[in-house]
């Protein structure tokens, strides 16, 4: 959830604790969590062009999760920053399908939800056996 109750007033996560739950959330495979973590408009930019709107982004994610990394995968956080609403980190992760020798995302983090993200990584899709 977006926000958390204290003294029975709504409190809006930061963009630290909305970052923190996403990649867990998203190396648990939990893609309904994952979405909870977008603002119903959202956007997601990557080399493939725009995602837009939580039901993109839930398929989006429903494929990652099973085709390029699902939660057997191994990921490296190598560096995250977080400053106001604007956060970053790079990343490096190998799964059964891709190995990504380079990954980095860049999320706009508003009253608790992710407004727009940004993709770009070098991958390398592992051949069947």
């Amino acid at each position: 959830m977006n926000r958390e109750h204290v003294n029975n007033m709504p409190q809006v996560r930061t963009a630290l604790e909305v970052l923190d739950h996403h990649v867990q959330t998203l190396g648990e495979g939990l893609v309904d969590e994952v979405v909870s973590d977008y603002a119903p408009d959202a956007m997601i930019l990557t080399s493939d062009g725009a995602v837009k709107g939580r039901d993109a982004i839930r398929r989006f994610f429903a494929n990652s999760v099973v085709n390029v990394l699902p939660p057997s995968s191994t990921l490296i956080m190598h560096h995250k920053w977080v400053e106001g609403e604007l956060a970053f980190i790079i990343w490096t992760a190998e799964s059964p399908f891709y190995s990504f020798s380079f990954g980095t995302d860049t999320f706009i983090i508003r009253d608790g939800l992710i407004q727009e993200q940004t993709f770009a990584g070098v991958m390398v899709k592992k051949e069947s056996k």
